[in-house]
């Protein structure tokens, strides 16, 4: 007896499926590895009324700082699908962002809700590495009376470690960090990069760390800025900090190059360039370089997580001010000021210049 063959309908079904398996799958990559304004245009050409568009909306939402819509798809996400932990864990990741700037009574609300938030997602998957990573700063962060405490997070963090040792190292890493145990850092990065060599959180760790105000070992930040770079050429991390070394060593035809390989890699990500500028501001050189990089940041809107249009328009007010051009300098501050009014720095130094 031959076989049946599926019918052409159903193939089609499968296909279709299959398919849009594979775009929501693009689309999740392109989010967790920063490219937010690559998710955006492309959630604005499909179904966004799913479940899972939904949590990428809020991932993006959050990302440019718009935390109103970021918990409204949140929310929506998890009402759609209350069995998934990733929509759990954002949920209760966008409630945190507000934790900071409420009062006490709301604080003990927004807490509650998070550390529930938490539980599910936990419930959900016990040995997701995201969710126990979510709980740990939880932990880290609650009082006992909420629910939380140190002891609990460093627990959280070990048993992070018996499912991932790489990010077991980066989840002490960042309770050491916190508690300021910095004599630790150094080898918890360097024993997650030897954990997993292809870790780009791990190399980038790292990288930032030997960049630091603290450490300034830029030949080793470069290296594992150079080893992130071969695991993944899109990301703008790797260029930003590669910038800022070249910067500070002012070796000005490598930054060029590396300024120029990292548009060409990720043109909706410029914070190489605001990295380079802010760099020589702080060094006081190269003030027309510098002019030009912020310049540069400014020709188009930033991409998630990175510096905001008002930080990039102050840093540039302190550049004329350096060379001199005071009024110039004033409307730069304002313009800061226009696009975040509750911009402190940018306030005392209008007030500084007005004053």
């Amino acid at each position: 007896m031959r076989p049946r063959l599926p019918s052409s309908s159903f193939l089609c079904i499968a296909l279709l499926s299959l398919n849009a398996f594979s775009q929501s799958d693009r689309l999740d990559k392109l989010v967790d590895t920063g490219h937010f304004r690559a998710g955006a245009r492309a959630l604005a050409d499909s179904k966004t009324d799913d479940p899972e568009s939904l949590y990428l909306l809020s991932k993006i939402k959050q990302a440019f700082r718009k935390h109103d819509e970021a918990l409204q798809f949140a929310e929506a996400a998890v009402k759609a699908n209350p069995n998934k932990a990733a929509y759990h864990l954002q949920l209760a990741s966008v409630l945190g962002d507000e934790i900071d700037h409420a009062r006490l009574f709301k604080k003990m609300s927004i807490g509650s809700r998070i550390r529930s938030e938490l539980q599910t997602a936990l419930k959900l998957e016990p040995r997701n590495p995201d969710c126990l990573f979510g709980m740990m700063l939880y932990d880290e962060q609650a009082p006992g009376i909420a629910g939380g405490g140190k002891g609990k997070a460093h627990r959280m963090a070990e048993e992070i470690g018996r499912i991932d040792a790489s990010r077991g190292y980066l989840a002490q890493a960042r309770l050491a960090r916190d508690e300021k145990q910095t004599d630790k850092l150094e080898s918890l990065y360097l024993s997650a990069v030897k954990a997993n060599p292809q870790s780009f959180e791990a190399l980038m760790s790292l990288a930032a760390y030997y960049a630091s105000e603290a450490q300034k070992k830029y030949d080793f930040a470069d290296k594992y800025a150079q080893q992130a770079l071969d695991l993944d050429r899109s990301r703008a991390g790797p260029y930003a900090i590669s910038a800022q070394i070249a910067a500070l060593k002012q070796s000005w035809e490598k930054l060029e190059d590396v300024l120029s390989e990292g548009e060409k890699a990720n043109q909706d990500d410029l914070s190489a360039f605001y990295q380079a500028g802010r760099t020589l501001l702080q060094l006081n050189q190269e003030l027309s370089r510098a002019e030009r990089y912020l310049r540069k940041y400014l020709s188009q809107d930033p991409e998630g997580f990175t510096p905001s249009l008002s930080a990039a328009h102050w840093r540039l007010g302190l550049i004329m001010e350096k060379e001199g051009r005071k009024a110039d300098a004033i409307k730069e501050l304002e313009e800061a000021l226009r696009l975040q009014p509750d911009f402190e720095n940018a306030k005392k130094d209008l007030q500084r210049l007005k004053g």
